[in-house]
């Protein structure tokens, strides 16, 4: 409590979170991102929210949605770059098939928010 930090990663974390917790996981993220820090956040990214039933494990769910664009809605983040690949060979490409399209973002915290 009480720690910030300058860089936090979420990679291929939040596509797990239960949707009961996901505003409280990502303001937990905006707590602990100084001023003027930076979010990598590498999850799937569908064209819209999705609920997959998890493959390896029946009756597990996941969540997957455009997590960055959450944060950036908030105006309290600016997406500096943005790179998708494709989930099964790793190719950084722009024409992926939803299923398997993942992003990995850069966003910066607004400094006006510290």
């Amino acid at each position: 409590e009480g720690e910030v930090y300058d860089l936090v990663i979420v990679y291929f974390v939040l596509h797990w979170v239960g949707r009961s917790q996901l505003l409280k996981s990502l303001a937990e993220i905006d707590r602990v991102t100084e001023g003027a820090g930076y979010v990598i956040i590498g999850d799937f990214l569908p064209n819209s929210p999705c609920k997959e039933p998890y493959h390896h494990r029946p009756g597990l769910w996941t969540y997957t949605t455009d997590y960055s664009a959450i944060l950036v809605a908030t105006g309290m983040f600016t997406r500096v770059a943005r790179l998708t690949f494709d989930h099964e060979t790793r190719a950084l490409r722009g024409d992926i098939p939803e299923r398997g399209r993942c992003t990995c973002d850069l966003l910066r915290k607004e400094s006006a928010f510290r």
